[in-house]
């Protein structure tokens, strides 16, 4: 978790780490990869599946359509992370 103190930010169990030692190119790729999977994810069908089954995916279905947003969000952040401390992008 980290918290941001002054510029700086503190590494639960791990003191103090600047935006430069952070490797924002791997963090902004992460979090764009990862909000494309969330994006476009295919749960197949919902017509036709068990009870307990059809409770699942309309859970993970819920889940995805809440946090594809915060995804989105966090990937523009982590770039303009990157941009701020002209980190390369790959």
């Amino acid at each position: 978790m980290l918290q941001t103190t002054e510029r700086r930010w503190r590494c639960r169990g791990a003191g103090t780490v600047g935006l430069a030692s952070i490797d924002l190119v791997a963090v902004e790729s992460s979090l764009h990869r990862l909000y494309e999977m969330v994006r476009t994810a295919d749960l197949g069908p919902s017509e036709g599946l068990i009870g307990p089954l059809a409770d699942a995916r309309a859970e993970v279905d819920e889940l995805l359509d809440r946090y594809e947003p915060s995804l989105g969000e966090a990937a523009e952040v982590a770039s303009g992370l990157r941009s701020f401390s002209r980190t390369p992008a790959t």
